[in-house]
């Protein structure tokens, strides 16, 4: 039985893509209870570095999916696996630096939704508990 366009499939291939969707599932994970826990402790410095941290993963896909677009079949120097892993900790980390120094804004934009959100929930809160409660 042929399979087109899976001959070239290895079991390590398989293996990282594999790994490579455990750990995006698990990021995005992470990033839902940090967000969680630090929207009902109301801690605003948890809130912005939970934004950072989306914007940061946020530009590794960013970055991954531009590299993909890169031909390197007619590279003069093969690349290797280990090439691979450390450009992709490079990035990582130039994601993180970018998201850090609020590069693109997209942290910024986050947080500043999240807390008219919040504070207008608060609002909408305050509000519904001035009705409930029966004045003298």
């Amino acid at each position: 039985m042929e399979l087109n366009g899976l001959s070239g499939l290895s079991s390590a291939n398989a293996a990282n893509t594999y790994t490579s969707i455990n750990k995006e599932e698990n990021e995005t994970k992470s990033f839902q209870k940090v967000l969680e826990n630090a929207s009902t402790k109301g801690d605003d410095k948890e809130i912005k570095k939970a934004c950072q941290d989306f914007e940061s993963y946020f530009l590794q896909m960013m970055y991954k999916a531009m590299r993909k677009t890169v031909d390197t079949s007619n590279s003069f120097v093969p690349k290797s696996q280990a090439e691979d892993m450390f450009q992709d900790m490079l990035d990582e980390e130039s994601c993180k630096s970018a998201s850090k120094t609020n590069a693109f804004g997209l942290s910024n934009s986050l947080y500043k939704q999240m807390m008219k959100e919040r504070d207008g929930n608060l609002n909408r809160l305050d509000a519904h508990d001035k009705q409930a409660t029966p004045q003298s």
